[in-house]
């Protein structure tokens, strides 16, 4: 026997009849399914354990399809006739009563902010009923992505399809997933179809941000490229390139971009930081231009530094009597800058014997560009031996923040 039927349902039943045509009663000792599919069919019989002389019993199988396509088993009668044991062949096949078609979208890099073409499903009733429907919806992790467009209504009568239309709309980049979920009155409900897509920026711009070393005031550093790139498939228009912020200023450009870019094309900004004071400074690369996500924007950092010397980096005392103190020795602090003050905060004496100098410090704060100062050392053993010590000038906005010398002497 053989029969078509939609998955997860159960057929009416099918009838087999045994008679016992021989002069003596028959024997059955069991009636089962075996076969490639057993489960995929039931039965149930009237036979019992045995038929009476030209008596008749019945087996009645019903089809319950676990899965699509072809699904076969036999019943198995075994008894004590001669040919013992006989078997009925059984075949069904299982059918989807709902397809979608196909069962997944794959949109592929859509540039954010704009709308994919749309692609179809195709939803047929393939069952022999009518198929009531509940909903078509969009679901999964990123549902916003997607439009869909559902002519489909409540219901659809056997036989027929209709067809969505669905679009993708990336409002970010990445992988963008979701699917199309059906409910409805068929035994499989819900059936899905899989959506995905890739959200890429029109135009990118890399690095995102650009941080420059320390620099000294009224120096220029050297240059850092931005990379812009044109990820669209038609040309990038109207490009402009500015600054914004606080220390717009004191950065600088040169550049390869024009006003078009074509499409998969790059160009190239460099960029220079000339701080004109020190401390932290901090702008903003602005490029405007025909992409969805326009203006594009770089921060800028880079903290403005002042050159500063101290020469001797080393003082070297001749042998001192314990208790008496020597001529001085100086120290001198520069200001290399020609343009920002140098902010002094103090001196200060560490290392093993520190009490061992003395130190007198003729620096004014703020010292003016391109100026100098002294600091004037003296050595005044309290032991004999070797005595060393450290002099540190620090300060606010120089290079290190604080410049060491060296300072050595003999006690005897």
């Amino acid at each position: 026997m053989s029969h078509s039927l939609d998955t997860g349902t159960t057929s009416v039943e099918k009838t087999i009849t045994l008679t016992n045509p021989g002069g003596a009663p028959l024997s059955i000792f069991s009636i089962t399914v075996a076969g490639t599919d057993p489960s995929d069919f039931s039965q149930t019989n009237t036979c019992g354990t045995g038929i009476g002389v030209n008596g008749t019993c019945k087996i009645m199988v019903t089809f319950s399809p676990t899965a699509t396509g072809v699904r076969t088993a036999s019943v198995m009668i075994t008894d004590n006739a001669a040919n013992s044991s006989q078997s009925v062949p059984l075949k069904g096949t299982g059918i989807l009563p709902v397809t979608l078609t196909p069962a997944m979208l794959a949109f592929g890099n859509v540039a954010v902010g704009t709308t994919s073409a749309s692609k179809s499903v195709i939803v047929k009733n393939t069952s022999s009923t009518t198929l009531t429907i509940t909903s078509i919806s969009l679901t999964g992790a990123d549902p916003g992505s997607y439009n869909l467009t559902n002519p489909c209504g409540s219901s659809l009568a056997s036989e027929k399809s209709c067809t969505l239309a669905v679009t993708f709309s990336p409002a970010s980049s990445g992988t963008l997933d979701a699917s199309i979920t059906l409910d409805d009155s068929a035994s499989d409900s819900p059936q899905t179809v899989s959506i995905n897509g890739t959200g890429v920026a029109p135009v990118t711009v890399t690095p995102g941000s650009l941080a420059f070393a320390s620099q000294s005031v009224g120096t220029t550093s050297a240059a850092r490229t931005v990379t812009l790139k044109n990820d669209q498939s038609t040309s990038l228009t109207g490009i402009g390139i500015s600054y914004a912020g606080p220390n717009a200023g004191d950065f600088s450009n040169t550049t390869t971009c024009t006003s078009v870019l074509g499409a998969g094309k790059t160009c190239t900004i460099s960029v220079k930081f000339a701080p004109s004071a020190a401390g932290a400074e901090s702008a903003t690369l602005v490029i405007t231009d025909s992409a969805s996500t326009s203006p594009q924007q770089v921060p800028r950092s880079g903290t403005g530094v002042i050159s500063v010397t101290v020469t001797p980096r080393t003082l070297t005392f001749a042998s001192q009597t314990v208790g008496t103190t020597s001529a001085a020795k100086t120290v001198t602090v520069k200001n290399n800058s020609t343009t920002a003050s140098l902010t002094i905060t103090g001196i200060a004496l560490s290392g093993n014997d520190p009490g061992d100098f003395n130190p007198t410090n003729m620096c004014v704060s703020p010292l003016a560009p391109a100026t100098s100062c002294t600091i004037s050392v003296t050595f005044d053993p309290t032991a004999t031996g070797s005595r060393t010590a450290t002099l540190t000038v620090n300060d606010l906005n120089g290079t290190t923040n604080h410049q060491n010398v060296s300072l050595s002497g003999t006690g005897k």
